[in-house]
């Protein structure tokens, strides 16, 4: 509570708040204010203005929420967030031609509830990695490595079954994650045989019919992983309490700057950028308009996200690269 702690989401402050009162380790008028400010945030968001059903959006239903349009906005949304980590040999986009039959493996293959997460409502309709699949090619599926050789392993206990699925399998073998933070993922970045790797974290209840656009080459992937990937090694041996981002080679701490290496674009789509054009330079502004022009070589359209970053003058004491300014757009062939 003492470091701004109104609210817990979980348990803790219900089990223990009254037992730290009786220590004094807390006093009542700390319980009061944290009570105050979360009360107080729950009146501006109109929970004590009455029945929820008589107010502004107390008549909204299925109707209103799983209509046509928002349907498609979540189908959007999916597609945009997925970021493609691998494409080893310009594997995807997948052709219908050459995969008529796939093989769909994993405890998350057919899943559902699992791609909303935990922070959601109630889904319209879900569309499940083999159900998209199915719309584009014969499936063959297995929730785990049961009758695929993979010597002895009953399951996907851990991620690196994959590369086991991927050593039994007579074609190539794609990836994919499904997961809410970062996963170590070295021995599929390195391993030969997993040719391409797609992280689409929750991608709600449309995920996948956009896994299978991916796939499939109907769209095209755009996305960025929205947080550093440090393989477990690097976990392992850096101290979470310590929250420096440049390396210290005098206590051979190496920072927090190792991000994962990627994305890969897809075969079919090359975003060239260049022609880039400030208005003027006039240091006493706050914002300076900067213009880039982008243009699509490939035969795709996609979608790119434009990232501006700056660096300071040599001998300069400052942050080394700095993500100044970003924007997504759309670039057609």
């Amino acid at each position: 509570m003492f470091a701004g702690l109104d609210l817990d989401c979980g348990h803790f402050l219900g089990v223990h708040t009254e037992q730290a009162l009786g220590r004094g380790l807390i006093h009542e008028v700390d319980v009061n204010n944290a009570l105050t400010n979360t009360i107080a945030v729950q009146m501006r968001l109109g929970m004590f203005d009455g029945e929820r059903l008589g107010g502004e959006f107390g008549n909204l239903g299925s109707r209103d929420v799983c209509n046509p349009t928002h349907q498609q906005l979540a189908l959007e949304a999916a597609r945009q967030g997925i970021v493609l980590l691998k494409n080893r040999g310009s594997l995807l986009p997948l052709s219908i031609r050459s995969h008529r039959t796939v093989a769909v493996i994993g405890p998350n293959s057919n899943a559902t509830v699992t791609m909303i997460g935990n922070y959601a409502g109630v889904a319209c309709a879900y569309t499940s990695p083999l159900q998209g699949i199915r719309r584009y090619a014969r499936a063959i599926h297995q929730e785990g490595c049961i009758g695929v050789a993979c010597e002895g392993v009953q399951g996907f206990g851990k991620v690196e079954a994959a590369a086991r699925v991927a050593k039994a399998s007579r074609g190539p073998t794609v990836l994919v994650l499904i997961s809410g933070g970062p996963i170590d993922v070295s021995f599929a970045k390195n391993d030969p045989q997993i040719s391409a790797i797609l992280w689409v974290g929750y991608p709600g209840q449309p995920g996948g019919a956009a896994i299978a656009d991916i796939l499939f080459g109907t769209n095209n992937p755009g996305g960025k992983l929205p947080m550093t990937w440090y393989p477990q090694g690097y976990v392992e041996r850096v101290p979470m309490t310590i929250m420096d981002m440049r390396a210290n080679p005098f206590t051979g701490y190496p920072g927090l700057t190792v991000p994962y290496a990627g994305p890969h674009a897809l075969k079919n789509s090359s975003v060239m950028s260049n022609g880039l054009k400030i208005e003027h330079a006039n240091c006493d502004e706050l914002i300076i308009p900067v213009y880039i022009d982008v243009k699509n070589t490939g035969t795709l359209d996609g979608i790119l996200s434009l990232l501006l970053f700056s660096f300071p003058p040599p001998g300069i004491w400052a942050t080394n690269k700095q993500l100044i300014g970003f924007e997504k757009v759309h670039v057609a062939v």
